[in-house]
This record gives C-alpha cells, sequence and structure tokens, in this order.
C-alpha cells in the first residue's frame, strides 16, 4: 500500500524543453508593400541548436507569402491571407534538401490560422495599421 500511495504522489518536476530566441526586421517597401526577414534559434532539449531564416512579404497587411530554410536541411514556402484583422488563414509547404540518407522524399503540407490577440504592443485589438496611421495623420494636418 505504501509503495502504490509513493506511485501516486509523485514529486512534481518542471521540464523546460524548448527554448526560442527571433529577431526580425518590418521594412516598408512602399504604403501597400513591406517585407519582414527574421531568423530564429530554437534548442530544444538532446538535440542541435536550429537555425530557421525567413523572408516574409506582405500586401496591405492583408496577403502575405514567404520563404523558408531550416539549417540547411529542409526549404518551405507559405501564404497566408487575412480574413479579419486578428484571424488570418494560411497555408504552408516544407520538404527536405537532402533525402539520400532515407531514400525517402518528405514533405510537409500544413493548413493553419492565425489568431492575433492584439496588434501591437499598446494592445490595440483594432488592427490598424502604421501606414494607414500615418495616413490619418497627414490628411488632418492638411485640412
Amino acid at each position: 500500500m505504501k509503495n502504490a500511495l509513493k506511485e501516486i504522489i509523485k514529486p512534481i518536476k518542471i521540464y523546460i524543453l524548448d527554448i526560442c530566441f527571433e529577431i526580425s526586421v518590418l521594412k516598408f517597401v512602399n504604403n501597400s508593400i513591406s517585407i519582414k526577414p527574421s531568423v530564429l534559434l530554437r534548442k530544444v532539449k538532446g538535440l542541435e541548436l536550429a537555425t530557421e531564416a525567413t523572408a516574409l512579404v506582405s500586401y496591405r497587411n492583408r496577403y502575405y507569402a514567404g520563404v523558408q530554410i531550416r539549417d540547411n536541411s529542409s526549404m518551405g514556402i507559405f501564404g497566408m491571407f487575412s480574413i479579419t484583422n486578428s484571424i488570418a488563414l494560411g497555408y504552408g509547404y516544407e520538404s527536405f534538401l537532402d533525402n539520400s540518407l532515407s531514400g525517402i522524399n518528405v514533405t510537409t503540407h500544413e493548413v493553419f490560422i492565425r489568431i492575433q490577440l492584439a496588434t501591437k504592443a499598446t494592445g490595440d485589438l483594432k488592427g490598424e495599421s502604421e501606414s494607414s496611421k500615418q495616413k490619418s495623420t497627414s490628411k488632418a494636418e492638411n485640412n
């Protein structure tokens, strides 16, 4: 009975499985198009450090397309479109670059939904873009 009780009341262990660090820059080409390159570093316990580079192009903050490469082992493309200011639907495709080890061509197809709870650090849930704010500010200054 004591052993059974010890099995039930095990000490709680906390596991840190995944640590990520990402850096990105948002560059506006014009009022409609922006480019966002980013680099992601991910460390998973028991595995080597993984690096992922991504380039995302946005048109009017509504349509998105991008490419990504991970550790020179896989690359993919993805696209996404905004349904509302806070919800977007997307598709991604990824393929391994070197399938000589397994002899199997491994690819993934992903359909995803992005739900954006806040659009900026101030917590603005309206989703008003920076460029549209600048336009409305300049119109007000001209009047």
